[in-house]
């Protein structure tokens, strides 16, 4: 199997490489691969099978599932031809810089402790009132129990630092992101950019969900 893979590069073209057996790779997918003596990251804009001699293996695949779905890669393909721009510079100016391994910032216990002060000064603030506390009491039973809002103080007491960690892996990723892509209406477009063809439109995308 080869993969196509498009670089922040002002070239036209896209480079080949191996898929490593054991490897699963998906357009839309962004991956590293040797390129001019280092490793660079690329956009992986087309798979296909073909002779595989002479080249390079992909090193490996920055995140674990496509970033960009076929709808935004054909976006991306239409925006470089109607630009004169590279493929792999336009869709990689629409994505967010790529993870570093390793990189995830610990919480400094000072901190932790900070929001924790904030948490239970707004678990006072709630109880200010029989219709505050009225209210905190009917939505913790919603998601929970009407017991768990007198419980909350203990709860916020317990959470430690590798608990933030856990959680803001599980949920703040590149995945769980909503990017918004606006062209301007006409009236704010220069002779220029409407010789060019640009259209007003919104493109709305859930990350990780590979839709508009």
């Amino acid at each position: 199997m080869i993969a196509d893979v498009a670089f922040d590069l002002p070239l036209r073209r896209s480079f080949s490489y191996i898929v490593p057996p054991g490897m699963s790779l998906a357009r839309g997918q962004r991956v590293s691969a040797p390129l001019q003596g280092r490793q660079r990251v690329g956009l992986v804009v087309d798979l296909r099978e073909a002779d595989t001699a002479g080249l390079k293996p992909v090193q490996r695949a920055v995140e674990s599932a496509p970033i960009l779905s076929g709808a935004a890669l054909a976006f991306g393909r239409w925006a470089a031809a109607e630009s004169l721009s590279s493929l792999g510079s336009t869709l990689l100016s629409l994505l967010p810089p790529p993870p570093r391994p390793g990189s995830a910032e610990p919480v400094a216990p000072a901190e932790l402790e900070k929001v924790k002060k904030q948490a239970r000064a707004q678990h006072v603030y709630a109880q200010d009132g029989v219709f505050r506390r009225a209210m905190a009491m009917g939505a913790f039973a919603v998601v929970s129990a009407p017991e768990a809002f007198t419980a909350l103080p203990e709860q916020i007491d317990a959470v430690t630092a590798a608990d933030v960690m856990r959680v803001a892996a599980s949920y703040l990723s590149t995945h769980n992101r909503t990017v918004g892509i606006y062209l301007p209406p006409f009236d704010s477009l220069t002779s220029g950019e409407l010789a060019h063809g640009l259209r007003p439109a919104h493109f709305w995308r859930v990350e990780g969900r590979g839709s508009f």
